[in-house]
């Protein structure tokens, strides 16, 4: 058996697959071949009525896979991340259509030669390494430039909503009461020049004046703790529990503990009738 697949992987029909799968990743990118084998899959969720389909999900976990950003073990938890990240795109991607936002083909220019991942050792732009990378990431040139302006879109959409802010109406106001409010003081300058003659003071009149005013100078007491050791068997032997004190807290506890009923037999016969017995259970 595996011998009959191996040879008919060696056939020219083979060869001829194999090598058009090749030229289409070489020229349109990993999205031509993702699309050939998802086309037609499902959706995996909706945004407004738009559709966010298995095939991109696809496309964005196996250019982080192959640009080694995540390994392939980890393909799973990527997926989730992908399809979180792909929902807010679109959020934005319609915010940013309702208000006519649009990025310049100067823009993406300009970010693409500055892009310091697609620089030479001398710092310049080149082009074999831009080719290379977008190459070695799935992104053909176009898909490239795609992606550079719609996250520029992206940018200026959440750039707008974090610098955007308003006021309350009573904010301002209290802005301005703030501004306009307005103090009138009094004020003179007391020079030694104004005195009439020295002061000076004795030792009995500071002593005189402490001993009248002693509560101005005194505060609580104090205590400094390093640490404190509670021993429960010290604390135990210090406390004394009667008989009485046990069986009023062990009839407390017992009247507010909870009770469960499993199943309640009801008794019929000659004192009663079947009929009664599920009347006084009723009650």
């Amino acid at each position: 058996m595996l011998q009959q697949i191996r040879d008919r992987s060696q056939s020219m029909i083979a060869k001829v697959i194999v090598g058009a799968v090749i030229v289409a990743l070489a020229l349109f990118g990993i999205e031509s071949v993702i699309g050939l084998f998802t086309s037609g899959s499902d959706n995996v969720a909706e945004v407004n009525g738009e559709p966010v389909t298995r095939q991109q999900v696809e496309i964005e976990v196996q250019r982080a896979i192959r640009s080694g950003q995540v390994p392939p073990e980890q393909e799973r938890a990527l997926r989730n991340q992908v399809i979180e990240q792909l929902v807010s795109r679109e959020v934005l991607d319609q915010y940013a259509e309702e208000g006519g936002l649009y990025a310049s083909e100067a823009q993406i220019d300009h970010l693409i030669v500055n892009l310091a991942e697609f620089q030479d050792q001398n710092g310049k732009f080149s082009k074999e390494i831009f080719r290379n990378r977008l190459a070695s990431a799935g992104y053909t040139p176009l898909a490239f430039r795609q992606q550079l302006r719609e996250d520029l879109i992206r940018q200026q959409v959440q750039q707008g909503l974090t610098t955007s802010e308003f006021v309350l109406d009573s904010e301002r106001e209290r802005f301005v009461e703030l501004q306009r409010q307005t103090r009138s003081f009094r004020y003179h300058v007391l020079a030694r020049d104004d005195l009439e003659r020295d002061v000076t003071v004795s030792d009995e009149e500071l002593q005189s004046y402490y001993q009248a005013n002693q509560d101005q100078y005194r505060r609580p007491e104090q205590v400094r703790l390093a640490y404190v050791i509670l021993d429960q068997a010290d604390l135990a032997d210090s406390i004394q529990v009667d008989e009485q004190a046990l069986r009023d807290a062990y009839a407390e506890r017992e009247r507010e503990a909870g009770r469960r009923v499993s199943h309640i037999m009801v008794s019929f016969g000659d004192e009663r009738t079947r009929e009664e017995a599920r009347r006084g259970c009723r009650r």
